[in-house]
Order: C-alpha cells, then sequence, then structure tokens
C-alpha cells in the first residue's frame, strides 16, 4: 500500500467527520434553543463550551448562553446562600412553584442584560463615558462600606460566586452607565410640565396653609401612597433613590422636603422618625418617610421609548421580545399567566422581593 496515499484518504476522512461535526453543531444548536432550555441540565454544559446567541441587538451585539447562563447562576447562588428564615421568609426551588419562580428570575435575568446593553448604546449616543477613575471610584465607595477590599471580595463569593473582576464588568459598569444615562435625562430631556406645577401647589398648601400632610398625600399623591396618608416605611441609604437620599438623611424630624426630581418622579417628603442599628460592627442609619409622589413618566418611561426604538432578537424557545413594553416576556402565554398567579400570591417568597 502507498502510505502516502493512504495518510490522503485518512486526512480526507477527518477532514469530512470535522467538517459534518461542525456543520451539525452550526445547525442543531441555534434549533436546539427552541428545544430546550439552555439553563436546563442536559444542554447548560453545551452551552457554556459553546456559547450561542440568546439575544441580539441592533444585529451586532450579542448576549450569549454563556453569559445568561454565568448571570443567572449568580442568581440562584445568592437566593440559596441566604438564610431567609430569620425573617420568616422561605426559599425552596424544589417545588413546581419555586421551579417556575427561578424561570421567572432567569427571564429577568435576560431582560437586564438586554437592558444595560441598550442603556450603554443610548450611553455611547450621547458620548455619556464611564471612565477607570469612575470605576475605581465605585469600588472603592464599596470597599469603604464593608470595611475592607478582602471583606468585599469575600462577600462577592460568599453571595454570588463572583470575584472582583467580574462584579465589575456584570454589575459596576453597567451600574455607572445606568446613572450617568440617568443624570443626562434629568438635565436635557425632562420638561416640567402639569406635574412640576401640582407638586409646588400640593408643598405651597403645606407650608403656607398648614394642610395636614396626610390630607394633601390623599389628594395629590399617585399609587398606593395616596391611601396610605403617604406612608412609605423604613429605609436605609443605598434603598432609596439617590437623589431622595441626599434629602432625607440630611432633615430633621419633622420636616418636609421641596419638590425632589427623581427617576421616578415627583416627591415631596416628610421625615417621620430616624434610628440607629448595629450589624457585624457597624453602625447602619435608617429613616422612615412619608411622602407625596407623582409619577411623570420619568426616567423609566423614557428608556423604555427609548429601547423601542432598538431592533431585539431573542431566538428562544421560552422567551420573546415584547416591543411594545420593550421587556421579556414568555412565550407561552400559559406562563405569563402563571407568573402573574405567582407574584399576586408572593407573600412570604423572597424571589418577589
Amino acid at each position: 500500500m502507498n502510505w502516502s496515499k493512504f495518510k490522503t484518504k485518512i486526512f480526507c476522512v477527518v477532514g469530512f467527520i470535522v467538517i459534518v461535526a461542525v456543520l451539525f453543531l452550526v445547525v442543531s444548536l441555534p434549533l436546539a434553543l427552541y428545544v430546550y432550555n439552555p439553563l436546563e441540565k442536559i444542554t447548560k454544559p453545551i452551552f457554556e463550551i459553546l456559547p450561542y446567541p440568546v439575544a441580539v441587538i441592533d444585529g451586532n451585539q450579542i448576549i450569549t448562553t454563556k453569559t445568561l447562563i454565568a448571570d443567572a447562576e449568580s442568581v440562584r447562588h445568592f437566593y440559596e446562600s441566604q438564610d431567609f428564615s430569620s425573617a420568616g421568609l422561605r426559599i425552596d426551588f424544589s417545588t413546581e412553584e419555586g421551579k417556575m419562580r427561578l424561570k421567572i428570575k432567569e427571564k429577568e435575568v435576560l431582560d437586564k442584560l438586554i437592558e444595560n446593553a441598550v442603556i450603554e448604546k443610548i450611553a455611547n449616543e450621547r458620548e455619556i463615558v464611564v471612565s477607570e477613575k469612575d470605576i475605581k471610584n465605585e469600588i472603592a465607595g464599596l470597599t469603604d462600606k464593608n470595611g475592607s477590599l478582602e471583606i468585599l471580595e469575600g462577600n462577592l463569593k460568599k453571595l454570588y460566586g463572583w470575584d472582583l473582576e467580574q462584579f465589575r464588568e456584570k454589575v459596576i459598569i453597567p451600574q455607572i452607565y445606568l446613572k450617568k444615562t440617568i443624570e443626562y435625562y434629568i438635565k436635557k430631556e425632562e420638561n416640567k410640565g402639569d406635574e412640576w406645577n401640582r407638586m409646588q401647589e400640593a408643598k405651597k398648601k403645606i407650608t403656607e396653609n398648614g394642610s395636614n400632610f396626610c390630607e394633601i398625600a390623599g389628594s395629590y399623591s399617585d399609587g398606593e401612597t395616596a391611601g396610605s396618608c403617604g406612608e412609605i416605611g423604613w429605609f436605609q441609604r443605598q434603598s432609596l433613590e439617590p437623589e431622595i437620599a441626599s434629602v432625607a438623611f440630611g432633615m430633621k424630624v419633622g420636616e418636609v422636603s421641596n419638590v425632589i426630581k427623581s427617576s421616578l418622579g415627583y416627591h415631596i417628603i416628610l421625615l417621620d422618625e430616624t434610628k440607629q442599628s448595629e450589624k457585624e460592627g457597624s453602625k447602619i442609619s435608617e429613616v422612615k418617610l412619608k411622602q407625596i409622589f407623582i409619577n411623570n413618566g420619568g426616567f423609566v418611561k423614557w428608556i423604555r421609548e427609548e429601547k423601542k426604538k432598538h431592533k431585539i432578537w431573542v431566538p428562544m424557545k421560552d422567551y420573546r421580545w415584547n416591543q411594545e413594553s420593550a421587556s421579556i416576556k414568555f412565550q407561552n402565554n400559559q406562563l405569563e399567566t402563571k407568573e402573574q398567579q405567582l407574584r399576586i400570591k408572593s407573600e412570604g417568597d423572597p424571589i418577589f422581593y
């Protein structure tokens, strides 16, 4: 036998097998996204090694199965690493409802990944830049809050399974883009219309006419605060919108603020009480607030309209992009209905908090 010819045949056979295998992967794996969720046990190892698109934004920005799997796993890790029993809450992903709750949370992860990508695009279009200095300042602030860089890194590992670099890419940078885009919106896009005038009228009635805060909240406020005398409860600084926190933590008990603009709308807040508690050697300040709130659509509405301007394709079996709401929805309408039912009866389940 001619050894040279034999080697040529072997190479041809091997080459043919490789081509067939590549074609199989190229054709079958995208189809698998319509048959299996990439987060399921049988498919997850494959889609971690061979990342395929789960969302494409404007044809040039891709979110892959690898990213979705990693972020969904970090969310699951967070809930499973917490002890909610002391707060009277439960977490159990082993039941049918628990699996559905986890699936809802996975949908929210995909929605957030798309939103982060779109906000970065919106920011870049408006020449909004996130610098290394911005990132370092944000990490420095978190380091101070945690006590040291080692403690911060330990908490990230414990809560999410992340190292600092992963936290930087997945959370810090998107948060800075969001913050700067909100600042841009408040400065450039927002108009002081009827809502602003109504809030100024409410403030005048409180300060000049001595009207009762509860009554004004009932007459002027949008949402649940209208029926609760404006009471919204206790908050730590990081739990409040930055614009509200900067005012609330500088007020005296009983004091009423001027009209505050935030990404949510317009607020007038009353500082009802303050308290301090201690956790792991650190003092935690909290404020109890009442508010009058008018939703002007604000940043949330603006960003939703901006998202609608982008073409988003979600090639997955379970999820679809809804252009009208500019958000991820379940492909199956029954799952959409089930999600609403679970949210209604979610009391005591921390995954919906």
